[in-house]
């Protein structure tokens, strides 16, 4: 999700609830400076009801409040020319980087750090036959 100070959003991270808490809490200055930070959702089963999170789960959230242009311009060519590239983001010291992913890396959260993979996917074509017939009588 991508949220602009003039309060557009580009794409989601629940079915809405979510979203307008996110976009309250930036109205009222809550995500001011640059650090990153974890945004929980549905730690008890009360806020899971209120913000609807369908099996009573916890919804833990990285928040960057100030990315690098720069680094999102890069991430963004480099998954254009269909490479798989590898984002790490270092919550104690607010450091992103960039690198070239690999089809074994997969998305890793310890709490302190969150490493996503972007670009190309696999995806999978399963064409078959079957025989359906309907006797009538």
């Amino acid at each position: 999700m991508v949220l602009r100070d003039d309060g557009q959003v580009q794409g989601s991270v629940s079915g809405g609830c979510i979203e307008d808490d996110i976009i309250r809490r930036a109205a009222a200055g809550e995500f001011s400076g640059t650090a990153p930070r974890v945004l929980r959702y549905g730690v008890t089963a009360d806020e899971a009801r209120r913000f609807g999170l369908p099996c009573g789960g916890t919804l833990e959230l990285v928040c960057e409040p100030a990315p690098d242009a720069g680094l999102l311009e890069e991430l963004a060519r480099r998954i254009g020319t269909g490479q798989l590239v590898r984002r790490r983001v270092e919550l104690a010291s607010g450091r992103v980087s960039i690198a070239s992913g690999s089809v074994g890396d997969s998305l890793q959260w310890d709490g302190k750090m969150l490493v996503t993979l972007h670009g190309p996917v696999w995806r999978l074509l399963i064409i078959g036959a079957g025989q359906f017939r309907a006797i009538w009588r």
